[in-house]
Parts: structure tokens; C-alpha cells; sequence
């Protein structure tokens, strides 16, 4: 299993928010989860699912709480592209983000 460096900079974000917004032990809970769902789709890739509505690239989609996690898949490993919040544009932020 890959992060990007740019996925990385995406978890530090997040838990910088929820430490903001709630607290670091709920913010470490939040990263621990997203953890785990990494381990899990590095052991079984096919999990995520297709979102041909927001984009043709061959991208999954996994889902911790409200955040989103996209990845692809290479023939050793998954790359963890980025993790961003559910509500936000995706269509967009993966035109910007994500080529």
C-alpha cells in the first residue's frame, strides 16, 4: 500500500480539523479508522466501488465516517490517492487533484 504525499497532507488536515472541532483523542480515532480501511483494502483491493458518474478514471472509492477515500489499484499494490470529505464537490475535486 502507497499514500501519495498529497494523501498524507489530506489525513494530517483532517485531523487537524476534528482536533479543532471536537478533540485529538476523537481526532486520533478518526485517523486509526482510516488506518484500518487501508489495511483492509491492501488485503482486498476489489472492496471500494466505481463512481462513473464523477469520473472515467479508474479510481475506487471507499468510505470512514464522512470522508472518502480514493485509491486505485496496481497489479502489487493500492496507491491511496486522497481522502477528502464527502460533501465536497468531487466531480471538481478530482478534475483539479487527480489526473
Amino acid at each position: 500500500m502507497l499514500l501519495t504525499d498529497r494523501a498524507i497532507a489530506d489525513i494530517d488536515t483532517i485531523f487537524d480539523y476534528v482536533t479543532r472541532e471536537s478533540s485529538a483523542e476523537r481526532a486520533l480515532a478518526v485517523e486509526q479508522e482510516f488506518f484500518k480501511r487501508f489495511t483492509l483494502l491492501a488485503s482486498r483491493p476489489g472492496i471500494g466501488h466505481r463512481r462513473n458518474d464523477l469520473t472515467s478514471r479508474r479510481l475506487l472509492f471507499s468510505r470512514v465516517y464522512n470522508w472518502l477515500i480514493i485509491y486505485s489499484c496496481g497489479q502489487e499494490q493500492i496507491t491511496v490517492r486522497a481522502v477528502l470529505h464527502g460533501a465536497r464537490d468531487v466531480r471538481a475535486f478530482l478534475s483539479r487533484r487527480i489526473r
